[in-house]
């Protein structure tokens, strides 16, 4: 029953750091899960639907208010663009949250490649200067194209991002970690543990040199999910037995570690 976009908006944002603090980082950072998918996945849609219909309503009142106008100094121009920029703000939150639609569908299905085609399509269109997002929307374009299983596509944007070259505003810190991290990411979906292995190997230091003291243990602490997910992979691949058993008592020291370090 709800129309005002604004409202609309506010509702979206409570659930998109609701997903975001809880079920997307889980998935992000330990790999997926059907249950943990499941759980996300009746939130993300309402949170699409509720951009949807805050994107279709302001730009129904922005046209209302614009037919009405008098002339071009008629007060009500300024509520016109109002509406027209919160509606361009919820077609880019929307095509934002869809990632969290996608990563909440098994990668078995074909939904979940065709949602994020989509989203791309429409960050495409903030990925330059001009909206003051592009580093955001061009890490959500990689992340769409990491879970679309275009790997090789999302390596290129992340490495755009994590070098910030040609990128207004510059990316800051946090941004470029996020792109350097899921690039690594992203090596361990396409099954390459030599290459997540040299990506984190590259990062560590970087990031102990680039990110505040504050935010040292997070990032060491994603940087131990990371190795041990690098240990599984190997673990998985292994010819033989022993290759694997060695690979599985590196990912077991890995999770002792972490929880001794971050009980």
């Amino acid at each position: 029953a709800m129309n005002d976009p604004r409202v609309l908006m506010q509702q979206a944002a409570v659930l998109i750091t609701h997903v975001q603090d809880r079920d997307v980082n889980t998935l992000e950072y330990w790999g997926e899960n059907p249950r943990t998918q499941g759980t996300l996945r009746p939130i993300a849609q309402t949170i699409v639907k509720l951009l949807e219909k805050a994107a279709a309503s302001a730009e129904k009142q922005s046209e209302a208010i614009a037919n009405q106008l008098k002339g071009l100094d008629d007060p009500r121009a300024a509520q016109s663009e109002e509406m027209s920029a919160l509606a361009t703000s919820a077609a880019y939150t929307k095509a934002m949250s869809d990632y969290y639609v996608a990563l909440s569908i098994d990668k078995a299905d074909p939904k979940r490649k065709e949602i994020a085609t989509r989203a791309i399509e429409v960050l495409a269109e903030f990925d330059n200067p001009d909206t003051e997002v592009q580093p955001f929307a061009r890490n959500r374009m990689a992340k769409l194209q990491m879970v679309a299983g275009n790997f090789d596509k999302a390596r290129e944007l992340f490495r755009s991002v994590a070098n910030g070259a040609d990128i207004k505003p510059p990316p800051d810190a946090f941004t470029q970690y996020e792109a350097r991290y899921f690039a690594a990411v992203t090596d361990v979906l396409a099954r390459k543990p030599d290459d997540a292995a040299k990506a984190l190997e590259e990062l560590v230091p970087w990031q102990q040199k680039s990110l505040p003291p504050g935010a040292q243990k997070g990032v060491a602490a994603a940087a131990a999910m990371l190795e041990y997910r690098i240990h599984s992979l190997r673990a998985t691949l292994a010819q033989g037995d022993a290759a694997k058993k060695v690979a599985n008592e590196k990912a077991v020291a890995t999770l002792l570690a972490l929880v001794r370090d971050r009980p």
